[in-house]
């Protein structure tokens, strides 16, 4: 019975490690994707004041 739940323990660990894995890489995909809008948005901002 022990090791029953010791194996259930680890399990659940791992899947939460593999979790906590999947949402760091999301945040840093959104960060990155947050960072490229802002600098395409500096030029775009400069070609409107431009043809103004």
């Amino acid at each position: 019975m022990q090791t029953k739940i010791l194996l259930q323990r680890s399990r659940g660990c791992r899947y939460g490690f593999r979790n906590d894995r999947v949402y760091e890489k999301n945040i840093l995909i959104q960060s990155a994707q947050a960072m490229v809008a802002q600098s395409n948005q500096l030029p775009q901002g400069i070609l409107h004041l431009l043809k103004g």
